[in-house]
C-alpha cells in the first residue's frame, strides 16, 4: 500500500521521465526509419552480386551506428547538442546549423509521437507488462508506417516481430 501511495505522489515526475525516454527512442526511430531500408537494399545487392558471380566493391560500413549522424545536404557531422530530441530542432528553427537547409518536420514529429506513445499506456494501464507491450507495438508500428510511406514496402523482419509480440502478449494473458 505504501509503495502505491509513493508511486501516485511521484506520478507526474514519472510520466515526464517516460515522455523524455520516448523522445530519445523516437530520435533513434528516425535513424532506423532512414537507415534500415538502405541496409536491406545493400544486403540484397550484395546477395544478387554473389549469385550472379559479380565481384562486389568494398564499401564503407553503413548501419545504425556508422556513419555518424550528419546533415543530408552538406554532409557535416552533427554535434551531440544538435541531436537533442525535439529541443535541437526547435532551437535551430528547423534548419541545419551549418548550411541552413530545412530539416523536415517529420523528425520532431516522430520524436513527439513516440514520447506520447510511451506515456499514454502508463497513464491508462499503469506500470504493467501490457503497457510495455503497447510501447513495443507502437515502436514497431511507427517504423513500419513510415518505411511504408517512403518505400511502399514493409520489411518482413519487423512484421514478424510485431506479429510475435502480439501473439506472445495474448498467449500470456497480459491483455486487459
Amino acid at each position: 500500500m505504501m509503495i502505491q501511495l509513493k508511486m501516485l505522489e511521484n506520478m507526474p515526475f514519472v510520466l515526464v521521465v517516460i515522455f523524455i525516454f520516448g523522445l530519445v527512442i523516437g530520435s533513434f526511430l528516425n535513424v532506423v526509419i532512414y537507415r534500415y531500408p538502405k541496409m536491406l537494399e545493400h544486403a540484397w545487392r550484395l546477395e544478387a552480386q554473389n549469385e550472379l558471380g559479380i565481384p562486389s566493391k568494398k564499401t564503407e560500413r553503413f548501419d545504425f551506428i556508422l556513419p555518424p549522424s550528419h546533415c543530408i545536404e552538406c554532409q557535416t557531422p552533427l554535434r551531440f547538442y544538435d541531436k537533442i530530441p525535439l529541443l535541437s530542432w526547435l532551437y535551430l528553427k528547423g534548419q541545419c546549423r551549418f548550411c541552413r537547409k530545412k530539416i523536415g518536420l517529420r523528425y520532431p514529429a516522430v520524436e513527439l509521437f513516440t514520447g506520447i506513445a510511451f506515456t499514454l499506456p502508463v497513464i491508462f494501464w499503469g506500470f504493467s507488462l501490457w503497457a510495455l507491450a503497447m510501447m513495443g507495438c507502437s515502436v514497431l508500428l511507427i517504423i513500419l508506417s513510415l518505411i511504408d510511406v517512403d518505400h511502399l514496402w514493409l520489411p518482413n523482419s519487423l512484421n514478424y516481430a510485431l506479429l510475435w509480440l502480439g501473439l506472445l502478449v495474448a498467449l500470456l494473458g497480459y491483455s486487459p
